[in-house]
């Protein structure tokens, strides 16, 4: 401890009288404390008499002597503190348990004023363990709000076997929402399906298989959404193909129309059947899973971009038709590490990775972690918006 911070700690002798000793160890909200010494002035008796009640009512688990005992100053506390571990304040939460009320409701204001603080009950814990146990609890508290703020929602999400795709269902998952999957091959379909439902959340998984190019796929898919859950409140348009590389000059135009159909028209086709079958009376969000290749050229996968840059206009134009009660947003990642993307890094990773400034590749997590939040109440005024999840390619002028 610093000179000058020692000439700022209190004085250690001497002691308050007992009457103020009492009056003032009742509760560590400093509103409670004032109101007691304002008591102690106008009618010291009456205030003995308060203090000495609450007294065999509560267990004050040392703060009853708080003022016998010298003060510590930030500093002294800070050095206490300051070679404490992650893993170890890690573990002394996760010591704590379940995170079950261990007092009774407290008033939210005292004739004091506003009760910022508890009072701990007899039969409690030390204060110790009431802190920790409180710690935990509060803990769990923001986790849970967290975790379920897409409760009783559910969700459709395309092309999701793999990938972004099933990252985003899991994310979903995570944050308490049903989900419908879908994709063409039914097997990997299932094993997708497993998988999430492995992870323990509390929302459910429900698979419907069919081709999302296919107008009567994208119509089972979105009313077993509808009929299994009772609504559907989100969509991610998460399906595209891209079997056409280099210049768009030496390209198939079946093959970009195939692009076009699936990257842009289905994205619309399942747009469409969810507004008629939910969204039109209820409202919900709509993501529509775009590229940086949408926003910046690139030779090497030319169709694939224009395709993508399509979908983010559309992403646009709907959001002015569909809302207020419907948000349509776009998310446009950089290469992101899974199969579909794998032409494009396996031959080098690390050299595709180092024209980032985040020097990585995307994961899938990224991607479906800003959907999660796109989706949810946290975005309400937030339509008409293509994010980039990019690490940063696009600010540095690469693509």
């Amino acid at each position: 401890m610093s000179a000058d911070s020692a000439d700022h700690c209190p004085p250690t002798d001497g002691k308050l009288g007992e009457l103020e000793d009492r009056s003032l160890a009742v509760s560590s909200v400093a509103a409670v404390q004032t109101g007691f010494d304002t008591l102690a002035i106008l009618s010291p008796i009456l205030a003995a008499a308060v203090a000495e009640t609450v007294a065999q009512q509560v267990d004050y688990a040392g703060l009853a002597d708080r003022f016998d005992r010298p003060p510590t100053c930030p500093e002294t506390v800070a050095d206490q503190h300051r070679h404490v571990t992650m893993p170890q304040l890690r573990n002394s939460v996760n010591a704590c348990g379940p995170a079950d009320p261990i007092r009774s409701p407290v008033p939210a204001s005292t004739p004091f004023g506003s009760q910022t603080g508890e009072l701990v009950p007899v039969d409690s814990p030390s204060m110790s363990t009431y802190a920790q146990q409180k710690c935990c609890r509060q803990v769990t508290e923001v986790t849970c709000l967290h975790m379920s703020d897409l409760l009783g929602k559910s969700a459709l999400v395309s092309g999701a076997s793999r990938g972004i795709g099933k990252a985003v269902a899991a994310e979903l998952l995570r944050r308490g929402a049903n989900v419908v999957i879908t994709a063409r091959k039914p097997e990997p379909l299932e094993e997708a399906a497993g998988e999430l439902r492995a992870l323990g959340h509390q929302g459910e998984v429900v698979t419907v298989a069919g081709n999302s190019g296919d107008a009567e796929s994208r119509a089972a898919a979105v009313g077993r959404a509808v009929s299994e859950f009772g609504s559907l409140d989100i969509l991610i348009n998460n399906t595209g193909i891209n079997p056409v590389y280099g210049s768009l000059m030496d390209a198939d135009l079946d093959a970009v129309r195939k692009i076009f159909d699936v990257n842009v028209v289905a994205a619309l086709g399942y747009i469409q059947e969810a507004y008629k079958a939910w969204m039109r009376d209820n409202g919900g969000a709509i993501v529509n899973v775009a590229s940086v290749a949408g926003i910046r050229s690139t030779g090497l996968i030319a169709a694939y971009g224009a395709s993508k840059a399509a979908l983010i206009r559309l992403t646009d134009e709907l959001a002015w038709q569909l809302g207020p009660n419907i948000r349509v947003n776009a998310v446009a990642p950089g290469v992101v590490k899974t199969k579909f993307a794998g032409a494009l890094y396996e031959a080098g990773e690390e050299q595709a990775a180092s024209v980032y400034p985040m020097k990585r590749l995307g994961a899938p997590e990224d991607v479906a972690k800003l959907i999660g939040f796109l989706v949810s109440d946290e975005a309400a005024w937030i339509t008409g918006e293509t994010v980039r999840v990019d690490g940063g390619l696009l600010s540095t002028g690469g693509i």
